[in-house]
């Protein structure tokens, strides 16, 4: 895959946590976890997969961190967090993200309220409750 390419999917962490908050949209991308890395997106991933999670949400830290999991755009988590969830990832006009919870009130952790996106992704979904199975 090109390397441009790599930067519309979330990595492969933060689509395993959207998928235990309940996020259960059609991708186009599974990335896989091979050799146990944690990098960017895993190492590897293709196109062309209906968003068919591998991995059972109550026994999700016993699966295989070798196996695929399909994997949202930014803009997917995006608009569920906004529209799921009434929490609003924004970008902000320094080029980094904020992260306004249901309350509207801005979030901040260690006395920053702008993240990289990522970032700022996990933040909103970290304020969401679990999937209850």
């Amino acid at each position: 895959m090109k390397p441009k390419l790599k930067n519309i999917f979330v990595p492969f962490e933060l689509a395993k946590l959207a998928y235990e908050k309940g996020f259960r949209e059609w991708c186009a991308c599974v990335s896989w976890n091979e050799f146990g890395h944690k990098d960017y997106l895993a190492n590897s991933f293709t196109f062309g997969h209906r968003y068919d999670f591998q991995y059972d949400p109550v026994n999700i830290e016993e699966k295989n961190e070798n196996e695929e999991t399909s994997t949202p755009t930014h803009l997917q988590l995006i608009l569920w967090l906004k529209n799921t969830h009434n929490i609003d990832v924004t970008m902000g006009h320094n080029g980094l993200w904020s992260v306004l919870d249901s309350q509207g009130t801005l979030i901040y952790q260690n006395d920053e309220c702008f993240f990289e996106i990522n970032q700022a992704l996990e933040i909103g979904l970290k304020l969401v409750e679990p999937c209850q199975p």
